[in-house]
């Protein structure tokens, strides 16, 4: 058996078989039947599904077991490419190893059947495995999928598999189901090679535990003690110019100010107490709440931390001293990584602000991949500095105060802003355009109610 979790990943296979499993040692799996009635003449697939319980890989082999005759007592009318193959399951993956079935156009047509798939399995490296997920409680049980974070394509492929009848029903290590066979038509015999599809693989997991359980202390005692608005503010401010840096569209002062700000807000959440986070509609970026007592030790409370934190902790794992000045740490290394939660953040804001659909969240990364690139190549412009960074500034330019500002002071350096970016008006920001001019009025009425 293996050792105590300390990491629980989602039950992946119970989320698409909806809790039917066959359990064997390190490992659980399933199969299905597609189509579960077929014409003769026409292929089955055989889709065996696995879910790897423990942190090494595991060598499987896979026997398949087809009818040897079919009802009319006819022999060699099931065909498969292979009926033994061999394939590697990594540490904690899932995935389905697809095995086609040939059946001949003179198959006699048949109710029930019957087709086997024997599994060998042993653990390919030496020493104790640890177990992953812990999966008994309950259906879709483990820690939580977060199917938002999966690609489209991974999302509409779990789709189609849950809506497969799965069985579990085994015989020491053997899986079984049956299958029936219809009157056949013209057709033509299929033989096509078995192959894997990868599911889930533990760089889709989203999170940080483990992480954050090795580096706790530094996190509360430095890093976010570290984190104090003017200094965040300036020092932000000084490698947003250095980043945004680009003699054919040069930055406005307040421009570099906006986008400070926002990013400089992510930052504070990081710190605030749950409460008041949570107020903010900005829980996601909050990390105190992880340190409530036994949130950390309970393996199905999920722990996403915000980017720039996770990528400062990896590097802190290599030079301890960086937990000790984190703003600059974050400013030289993962400013980044910051800028991707503060784009994130932003068109969340622009989202409620504005109601205002602002994409998908694969559309949204896709974007934002495409501003960082723009923005490394020289090639930025007014759609891509002011959706959504500086859209996002602007709503929370009033919350992140530094130097002494007045709310009072603030709206003329917007409508200034906005007149100087207006010669760059076109068919194709205009939209954009329109929402700064909404946003910035927005904030005029704010203040003027203040």
């Amino acid at each position: 058996m293996a050792d105590a979790i300390e990491v629980n990943y989602p039950d992946v296979l119970g989320h698409i078989t909806g809790g039917t499993a066959a359990s064997f040692d390190h490992l659980q799996a399933a199969i299905a039947l597609n189509p579960r009635v077929a014409r003769a003449g026409h292929p089955i697939e055989i889709i065996l599904l696995v879910q790897n319980m423990v942190d090494m890989p595991l060598d499987i082999t896979v026997n398949i077991q087809l009818p040897d005759r079919d009802a009319a007592r006819n022999k060699g009318r099931f065909l498969a490419k292979a009926q033994r193959i061999a394939f590697d399951l990594d540490p904690a993956a899932v995935g389905c190893m697809i095995l086609p079935v040939s059946t001949l156009p003179d198959t006699a047509p048949g109710a029930d059947y019957p087709v086997a798939v024997d599994l060998k399995f042993q653990t390919k490296q030496r020493g104790r495995p640890n177990a992953v997920r812990d999966v008994a409680a309950e259906v879709d049980g483990g820690a939580q999928l977060r199917l938002d974070r999966l690609s489209a394509e991974r999302r509409a492929r779990y789709a189609e598999l849950r809506r497969l009848a799965w069985s579990a029903e085994a015989k020491g290590r053997s899986l079984q189901a049956s299958f029936a066979v219809l009157g056949g038509r013209t057709g033509k015999i299929v033989a096509l090679k078995p192959r894997w599809e990868t599911l889930w693989t533990v760089a889709d997991h989203h999170d940080d535990r483990a992480l954050l359980m090795q580096y706790g202390e530094q996190v509360e005692r430095y890093i976010l003690r570290g984190i104090q608005k003017e200094r965040a503010f300036h020092t932000l401010q000084d490698y947003t110019k250095k980043r945004f840096e680009n003699e054919k569209y040069p930055l406005l002062e307040i421009e570099e100010r906006l986008i400070s700000k926002l990013m400089t807000s992510v930052m504070m959440y990081a710190r605030a107490n749950p409460t008041e986070a949570q107020s903010l509609r900005a829980m996601q970026w909050n990390v105190r709440h992880y340190f409530k007592p036994g949130y950390l030790e309970d393996g199905f409370n999920a722990v996403e931390l915000p980017r720039w934190l996770r990528r400062l902790l990896e590097l802190v794992g290599k030079e301890p001293r960086l937990a000790q000045a984190p703003l600059r740490a974050v400013a030289h290394y993962a400013y980044d990584a910051l800028l991707i939660d503060a784009m994130h953040h932003a068109f969340d804001l622009i989202e409620m602000r504005t109601a205002t659909d602002v994409g998908t969240p694969e559309e949204r990364d896709q974007y934002i991949q495409h501003v960082l690139d723009s923005l490394s190549a020289g090639e930025l412009d007014f759609e891509m500095l002011y959706m959504p960074l500086v859209l996002g500034g602007i709503i929370v330019n009033s919350r992140v105060l530094v130097e002494r500002e007045d709310v009072t002071t603030l709206i003329g350096p917007l409508r200034d802003m906005l007149e100087a970016r207006y010669p760059e008006r076109s068919s194709e920001n205009r939209a954009t355009f329109e929402m700064a001019n909404r946003l910035v009025e927005q904030a005029t009425d704010y203040h003027k109610m203040q």
